[in-house]
Formats: structure tokens, sequence, C-alpha cells
């Protein structure tokens, strides 16, 4: 009921949604998406957004397609709902791609969205279907009930942020920035949770206010290749082992940056985890090595090439061209050299406390009164990076409680979705874009 009288409200008088019947349009809606593989490499989303098109033409929600690249699939959909021009658009964020799975590993089908135990399963049910599928919704059902909000509310689904976003975020922003040029953005990255901020069973709403950084590195070695049996001066693999075992060195000590500062002002001592650990450091991680001659590789053969692979993730206020000089500094070996694979923009943090911020707070009251709000930084990356580029503030806020064992399905086996916190989502979604656009 109490749910129910917030939607009300936040429509002016406008008769309500018919609630049953809006979550089983967007939970067939979440099935057609997740049915449709679009894994990435190579991730073809072009059939998910024909779908897309398909359902936002039948609410006469105008888009266009950007086309990065056609033969592989990689296409961008824009949705407007036109304002009032009050202000710059808010644009909300859905990527498409979903990272691969291995089928054997899974318990359901992964690309079958069957819904067992109030659940919806699939690859991308959580990240970032579902939460696409929320959003559209909300934006549907502001366009139904005759809403025209202050501003422009733009919708993107975006291709290839799975693997970097080159021909999504990243893509759209170098290219046809005009078209999108919003006020704030609201993307993943951040959801309700229980025990994952702090031990004490409190429900906490975490808004990624900042992200970490994303820098990807390469070590190359290359010797002299020949039988393991007469082993020569230059060994590859040898001479980047060497290298690689001293990478963990440079990882920093933990320290409060001013947004874990704020959290632990408002939450307390915070619960130790790997999440929460991981947002008081720089993170340097040696995530791979590649080396050896056939497959399996062959004993008594010794490589010409190694490779190893640096998973590098910065707090907002550390320098990306400051670590790339550091790991350089470790190259005492002509042998050796560096490559990077991604280097992220060095770009000072924005203030984040702002009407978007407040309406985000207010939301998450109406609903979970008993629960917390508080910005938090997000260990991983999302495409709200693009845009904080350019000096708009992003916020990454998903309208839905989590466990931690529900945050583990995402990118791991038997990923899915509570369809009640889904149902629960588009509430949200729909009274927080009505409480900021009014």
């Amino acid at each position: 009921p109490t749910v129910l009288l917030v939607v009300v409200a936040s429509f002016a008088c406008a008769a309500p949604p018919d609630w049953p019947a809006v979550e089983r349009e967007a939970v067939g809606l979440l099935q057609e998406c997740v049915r449709i593989d679009t894994s990435n490499p190579p991730g073809d989303v072009s059939r998910v957004v024909a779908l897309l098109e398909r359902a936002l033409a039948r609410d006469g929600i105008a888009t266009k397609r950007y086309v990065a690249d056609a033969k592989r699939g990689h296409v961008n959909l824009l949705a407007r709902l036109p304002g009032r021009g009050a202000g710059k658009p808010l644009l909300m964020l859905a990527h498409t791609d979903v990272v691969p799975v291995v089928p054997s590993r899974w318990k359901l089908p992964p690309f079958s969205g069957t819904i067992k135990d109030g659940e919806l399963w699939g690859r991308g049910a959580i990240d970032m279907k579902g939460l696409g599928i929320i959003e559209l919704t909300a934006m549907r059902l502001l366009k139904r009930a005759g809403v025209v909000p202050a501003r422009d509310l733009l919708l993107l689904f975006d291709c290839d942020e799975e693997i970097g976003g080159d021909d999504g975020a990243k893509w759209m922003t170098e290219r046809h920035y005009a078209d999108l040029d919003p006020a704030v953005v609201l993307d993943e990255g951040s959801s309700g949770s229980l025990g994952i901020y702090t031990a004490d069973g409190r429900t906490v709403f975490g808004v990624s206010v900042e992200e970490k950084k994303v820098l990807w590195l390469k070590l190359v070695a290359k010797g002299e290749s020949g039988h393991g049996s007469m082993p020569g001066p230059h060994n590859a693999v040898e001479s980047l082992v060497r290298i690689a075992a001293r990478v963990p060195a440079l990882q920093p000590a933990p320290r409060d940056t001013p947004v874990l500062a704020a959290m632990r002002k408002s939450l307390g001592t915070l619960a130790d985890n790997p999440v929460t650990r991981s947002l008081a450091r720089t993170t340097v991680t040696v995530t791979s090595l590649r080396a050896g001659v056939g497959d399996p590789p062959k004993v008594n053969v010794i490589p010409g090439i190694a490779e190893a692979t640096i998973d590098c993730r910065l707090l907002p206020e550390d320098s990306a061209s400051a670590m790339i000089a550091a790991v350089r500094g470790l190259l005492d070996d002509p042998a050796v050299t560096l490559e990077v694979i991604h280097a992220p923009a060095d770009v000072t943090p924005l203030p984040y406390d702002t009407p978007f911020y407040r309406a985000i707070v207010e939301t998450v009251s109406a609903f979970v009164p008993s629960a917390l709000t508080v910005p938090v930084i997000l260990a991983g990356g999302t495409d709200a990076r693009f845009f904080r580029a350019h000096g708009v503030p992003a916020y990454g806020f998903e309208p839905m409680v989590r466990t931690p064992e529900e945050e583990e399905l995402m990118h791991g086996d038997d990923e899915r979705i509570r369809l009640s916190e889904f149902a629960r989502g588009i509430r949200m979604e729909l009274h927080l874009l009505e409480t900021f656009l009014r």
C-alpha cells in the first residue's frame, strides 16, 4: 500500500499503472532480451536493438540507431522522451552486450530466460539487461501517463561495454556527443546491499559517484627459442617471470579518499571483505601469464616469446600515467617491453551532492525507509567514466537489493535476478525520474 501511494502521488493525480500488467510485460521483455545471446566477443547486439526499438515504438517513443560496426552488429540505440526545455537532458545508460558463458557450468541453460522459484535465469539478467528493461519500462510509463518532463529524458542502449566500450559509450561520446550532451547520467554500478558495506544487517544503498580507473597493461618478453635441453642466455619466460614477480610491490598502502571518508562517517566501521578492502587502495594485479609452444605446451621447447597482463584499478585521485611510469621503471631488461592495452583519462573527481543525488536519497527513503543511502566508489568500470571525462556528474544506482551471494552471480555462473526486486525496481526508477524531472 505504501508503494502504491508513492507512485500515485508521483503521477500528480493521473491514473496509477496497472502494476500486474506492467510487471508481466517487463518480465516478458526481459526474457526475450536474455534469450538473445549478445556475448562479447563478438558482441552482436543487433537483434536486441531491433527488439527494443519495437517495444519503444509501441508507445510512440522516438529512437535513433548509431551503427559503429555493421558487420559485427555493434549498434547503439538512443531513445528520447522530449521535455519542456528546462535544462540539459537526463541520460540513462544500459549496455546490451554480456560476458561469455561456459554452458556446462550452469544449472539451467544460460540463454533460456527460465523463471524458477521467483528468479529469472540467464546471462545478463543482472548485468545489465535487467536494469535496462527497468529503465525502459519507467520511460514507457511516463509516456503512457502523458508526463512531459522538465527536461528531455534519454535512454542509450549501448554496445561493447564488456570489452571497454570502444564501439559503445566511448564511440558515442567521441562522435555523437551533441546528440547526448546530458546534465546528468544514470548508469549501473551500485545497488542496495545486505552485508557488503556493513556487518550488522543494515540495508545500504550505495550510489557510485566515482569509480576506480581501469588501466590494463601487457609485459612482452622476447628471447631465444630452442630445445629445452640446450638453453641459451636469453630465456623469454625467465625474463618475464622475474619482472612480473616485482609488480605486486607497486600496490600502494590503503588510504581514505573523500568518498570513503564519507562512507565511514555514515556507516561507521565497514565490513571487512574484498569489496570494502578494494575501495581503500589502488590495486595492481598480474592476471595472466602466457608462454609455450603447442597446446598443451611442449615441455622440451623453449618459447621465443612470453606475455603477462596486469590489471590496475586506480583510486580516482591516482594517476594512470604515474602507474605506467612505475611499471616501466621495473623494466631493467631490454628484452622485456611494456604495452598499454587500455588507459583511462586522468579525470578530477566531481562534486556529487547534487539535486539528482538527493532525488536518489529521497527515492530510497520512500521505498525502503530503514535503508541508508551513501556515496560509494565503484571498484569496477562502467560507461559512466566517458561522461565524467566530459565533466558530467554520473551516478551508478540500481534500485534493487542484492545479497553478497547475488553480487557474485554477476559475470559468474547461474546469473539470475529476483523478480520481486525487479518489480520494485521499476517502481523506484519511475519515482526517481518523476522526482527529478517534474
